[in-house]
């Protein structure tokens, strides 16, 4: 990965946890959010996907046959980024938001499909390792299942579906891609699912505290670690 603009991820990261922490601390005690916070917040949550995007189009090769859908599926979570920090102006923002972190997941599932092999896939050769991984899912949405709104419970249940499958998808490459690609790339789908379980646990089961801080911590560190993932196999000039 491009090691300056690796920096300025890293700096935008950071100014973007510092401004979710003090709203934390501030809805914690009982107060209302910072202005500046909320001003450096609605400035730094865009910029993340737009420097991975930099980081992740320089550092990856240009023959790299998935470069375009990713920069697609990060193009998505941005639109997810910014929709979501609008649901205060209108909860019909949290809609789209899951919409359109919904596709970059669907995307993600074909980059993970076309990184390996189906036929040899570590999950056909081992099926039984999956079972964590789906109890742990149907355990949350029967719990999340009750305390969703009506209108609600269909999206929440398509999109929790997805994210599994998309971290399934990681999953079934072990042995099928190089250990560094692997590590990488299973890692940061892990870190996106429990990042967005948490919101889910946030918002339709009871606050979180510094939920805020939580979530955007995993999402960065996820995001980072799949197109850290998808270079790595670039440079391995692999499809």
């Amino acid at each position: 990965m491009n090691n300056a603009l690796t920096v300025v991820y890293a700096i935008v990261a950071l100014l973007e946890l510092t401004a979710e922490f003090v709203n934390s601390s501030a809805l914690l005690t009982g107060g209302e959010p910072i202005l500046n916070a909320q001003l450096l917040r609605m400035t730094t949550k865009p910029l993340l996907m737009i420097v991975l995007i930099a980081l992740f189009v320089i550092s990856a090769n240009k023959d790299f046959k998935l470069r375009n859908l990713l920069v697609v599926a990060f193009g998505f979570s941005w639109l997810g980024d910014v929709a979501l920090m609008l649901t205060h102006i209108n909860e019909n923002f949290f809609l789209a938001g899951l919409a359109s972190f919904l596709v970059t997941h669907i995307l993600y599932i074909v980059a993970f499909v076309k990184t390996g092999n189906l036929n040899t896939g570590f999950l056909k050769r081992t099926p039984l390792a999956a079972a964590p991984l789906l109890l742990y899912f149907i355990t949350l949405i029967f719990w999340l299942y009750p305390n969703i709104q009506a209108d609600m419970k269909i999206p929440v249940v398509i999109y929790s579906v997805t994210i599994a499958l998309m971290v399934l998808a990681a999953m079934n490459n072990f042995g099928n891609v190089s250990k560094a690609v692997f590590l990488s790339s299973f890692s940061g789908a892990l870190l996106f699912m429990i990042s967005d379980s948490i919101i889910a646990i946030n918002k339709f089961i009871s606050p979180v505290a510094f939920a805020g801080v939580l979530i955007m911590v995993l999402y960065i560190s996820g995001q980072y670690f799949i197109a850290k993932g998808f270079v790595a196999l670039s440079k391995e000039n692999k499809p």
